[in-house]
This record gives C-alpha cells, structure tokens and sequence, in this order.
C-alpha cells in the first residue's frame, strides 16, 4: 500500500515497540473503526518514513521509560517541499482485552494552530 502523506494526522495507539495497534485520521472515517492498512506496521520505519521522525522518536522513547502520564510538543514535520509544525500529545493508556499487558501509547498528531 502506499501511503498519503495525511496518514501521519490522527489518533494513533502503539505499543511500547512503536508498533501500531489503531489508527483513525482526522478525516473522518468512522469512530471506533481502525485503518487496516496501517495496523501492524513499525510507526517510527514505515509510516512516518521520511517525514523527520527522530526528533518523534526520541520525544516517544523518553516518554515510554518516563513516569509522566501526559507529554505534549510541537515537532517540524516535513511534508512536501514545506515544514509543517505539528502538534502531539501522548498519553498512556491500558486494554484489558487486547493482550497488550504494558499497555498502550496513545498519539494524537495533528496540524499546530497559527500563531
């Protein structure tokens, strides 16, 4: 499958790996349905290759071995030919029916508001 830049944006649940558990985008696909294609896939190598993931990867490995239960941040995301400041902020969560007995991350990626 090959992916549209706009799959970046959304709610994301990945395990403590940066596997992806879920995914909805922002634009509109029903609550509570996930987009296949993305489940299963290493979010920091496939999905958000080549849009500087590093400085996300580096902000979600420090939240996964910190104590904090909320972390939010602005990162430069490249899209295009432009740099898109992004909005993101992680929360921990819990499934008692998934398996994922470490829990879950959620990410909420979107688009930062204009200054």
């Amino acid at each position: 499958m090959e992916r549209r830049d706009n799959d970046i944006v959304g709610w994301f649940e990945l395990d403590h790996h940066g596997t992806v558990l879920y995914y909805r985008p922002l634009n509109g696909i029903a609550l509570g349905n996930s987009v296949p294609q993305l489940v299963g896939k290493d979010f920091f190598g496939e999905v958000m290759e080549g849009h500087n993931s590093e400085p996300l990867r580096r902000h979600f490995r420090s939240f996964v071995t910190s104590e904090r239960p909320v972390e939010n941040f602005v990162f430069d995301h490249f899209h295009e030919n432009e740099t898109v400041k992004t909005k993101v902020s992680m929360t921990r969560g819990h499934e008692s029916d998934s398996g994922h007995t470490e829990g879950i991350i959620i990410l909420d990626i979107r688009k930062a508001p204009e200054m």
